[in-house]
């Protein structure tokens, strides 16, 4: 469901020139960062345990999300 908004908002914000380029360096990176979140949170479930770990991310997740919303009103207030 996020990759539909997210392409959603990019269909939108992007030229269409340049949409093939962007959707192919973001493929890049998500490519990139999926063994890099196995090897980070194998070394956290090792660490802790595994109740310790989901209620920290899902604590960072939310966090991340409500500042991420709180910018996003701010900008379409401003009307930018």
């Amino acid at each position: 469901m996020a990759n539909t908004a997210m392409t959603t908002y990019l269909q939108i914000e992007v030229p269409e020139n340049k949409q093939g380029g962007v959707y192919s360096i973001i493929n890049a990176i998500s490519q990139l960062f999926i063994p890099l979140g196995g090897l980070c949170y194998g070394l956290l479930f090792d660490r802790f345990e595994s109740y310790q770990v989901f209620i920290s991310s899902g604590l960072v997740a939310f966090v991340i999300i409500i500042g991420l919303l709180l910018l996003t009103k701010k900008r379409i207030i401003k009307g930018i």
